[in-house]
């Protein structure tokens, strides 16, 4: 865990030497109250950490009134941190909590917050407060990068660094997040682009085969789960399948051939003699997917969404087979066969 300053103040009520919460110094409560900002009642103030960080924020007081409360509201952008919760705004606590009060007593040294941000709003209810420091906790991997990418458009290379970090803030528990706001969850969908950019700047990691095999405990129930989208079987296929390509760990591979055997039989249950596809829950991505069809364009989405799954099914089943013969392993249950006749962009 480290802790960081804030670098800018955005905006703020009229509060004398505010700007003195900038100056970084020794996090350490004093009972004294020199070198305390004096916030009052309805004060606030909004600052800005220079770039999005998964973590909390500190606050460091040395009095406070009895009625002391603070509203903290964390944002991935300026706005967010003044708006409330609400439908119309989209702001959610969601995963995470980003809008809460707390009371904090005097003399203290407390942590708030785990999510993902770069700005935060505070605001003061009660007679007075005397702040000595406010700091950010935050949480970034910081191993040594074996992936490197450099041009001569700065703009490929802002995109790139800034991916790269993505990813890095991502990297937790030893898994791979689909992000530090929300939802701080191991998708298998989400996970392929993540684990194929942790190969490039990372080469073999712990969190690829951790991902995996957290995941794979889902795999039991997916086929009956309204949460989890059928398709992301597929795609636990697909990553384990480019883990091995990878790093050419084929002990690693033969001790899943008991869940792939177990996934191949029962998406094979999905496939009629037609070759049409229709798993539980198909999904592709949120642009072609839709729930509850009302219109000719949402019935095209849901034939688009089945034709992306036959399609993601035969590549599947192609590299598997592929892979298999390779490492010399029956396939399973002949299913694979079967399904090199399907064509996926057959009209269903």
């Amino acid at each position: 865990m480290k802790y960081l300053f804030p670098k800018k103040i955005k905006a703020a009520s009229n509060i004398a030497s505010v700007s003195d919460l900038l100056i970084e110094d020794v996090l350490q409560v004093d009972i004294e109250t020199r070198g305390s900002i004096c916030f009052r009642n309805n004060d606030f103030v909004i600052f800005d950490f220079g770039k999005e960080y998964n973590g909390g924020i500190r606050l460091l007081t040395s009095s406070i009134s009895r009625d002391g409360v603070i509203r903290i509201r964390f944002g991935e952008s300026l706005t967010e941190t003044c708006v409330d919760i609400n439908e119309e705004t989209c702001a959610t606590n969601d995963h995470a909590l980003r809008d809460f009060e707390v009371r904090v007593p005097t003399m203290s040294d407390q942590t708030f917050g785990q999510t993902g941000f770069r700005f935060v709003r505070i605001d003061f209810k009660g007679d007075f407060w005397n702040v000595q420091h406010i700091a950010a906790t935050i949480d970034v991997d910081e191993r040594e990068e074996v992936g490197l990418f450099k041009c001569n458009d700065s703009k490929l290379n802002e995109i790139w660094d800034i991916a790269a970090y993505t990813l890095r803030i991502n990297l937790h528990n030893g898994v791979i997040w689909d992000g530090v706001k929300r939802d701080r969850l191991c998708w298998i969908g989400d996970a392929f682009n993540e684990i194929k950019a942790l190969e490039c700047l990372y080469n073999k990691q712990d969190e690829i085969k951790n991902t995996l095999e957290f995941t794979a405990t889902d795999l039991d129930n997916i086929f009956n789960s309204n949460m989890i989208p059928s398709s992301y079987a597929l795609w636990w296929i697909i990553i384990l399948l480019e883990k091995y390509k990878h790093d050419d760990d084929e002990l690693y591979l033969k001790k899943q051939i008991k869940i792939l055997s177990s996934l191949v039989e029962k998406i094979n249950t999905y496939i009629d003699d037609n070759g049409s596809i229709k798993l539980p829950f198909n999904f592709v991505d949120w642009p072609t997917h839709c729930c509850n069809p009302q219109n000719e364009f949402d019935y095209i989405k849901l034939h688009d969404e089945e034709v992306g799954v036959k399609a993601l099914t035969l590549i599947t089943f192609k590299n598997l087979k592929e892979v298999l013969n390779n490492i010399d392993i029956k396939e399973p249950d002949g299913s694979i066969t079967r399904l090199e006749d399907i064509d996926p962009t057959k009209k269903v």
